[in-house]
């Protein structure tokens, strides 16, 4: 907290009286989250409930390795500290939550499909399905009819 104070003071646009007054209100509310924290996080994160967010490495989805928090306001799934948007009463939402509702929001309210909706959603047309498999190396042939995918062994299996 006292860095933060110090930093303050580092503005040269900012007024003494403002920065008194950002210092005040962040120290009230950083204590009304610890008092919360205390109350509400740690009987929770004893429990050890992992959280649900998924991290991207290199474009690959792992799982977070830190335990949940809370529970998420939106989907009541735990999620972690590093995961969460906060508010000072130790309530929070998840950040995949949150860019949900943007997304909602910018779109001008259609629903996209989302994680509860992937499983209403059509399966792609057998060329798509075709075209991507050849993409990926996995699939021979010239045609739909003529497509076989191959696997990791020796075994391969014709479609159509």
């Amino acid at each position: 907290m006292n860095i933060f104070a110090g930093g303050l003071g580092s503005f040269a646009n900012v007024s003494r009286g403002d920065v008194q007054q950002i210092w005040e209100d962040t120290q009230n509310y950083a204590l009304r989250l610890l008092q919360v924290a205390t109350e509400r996080w740690v009987p929770f994160y004893a429990e050890a409930h992992a959280c649900h967010v998924q991290e991207l490495r290199r474009g690959v989805p792992f799982p977070c390795p830190s335990s949940g928090i809370l529970l998420c306001d939106a989907c009541t799934r735990p999620v972690c500290i590093s995961h969460a948007q906060l508010d000072a009463l130790g309530n929070g939402t998840c950040f995949p939550c949150i860019a949900e509702l943007i997304a909602l929001k910018r779109s001008g309210g259609a629903t996209q499909p989302g994680p509860n909706k992937r499983a209403e959603a059509q399966p792609p047309h057998e060329a798509e399905r075709v075209s991507a498999l050849r993409a990926l190396g996995l699939c021979r042939g010239r045609s739909e009819r003529d497509a076989v995918v191959t696997t990791p062994s020796p075994v391969s299996v014709r479609f159509g």
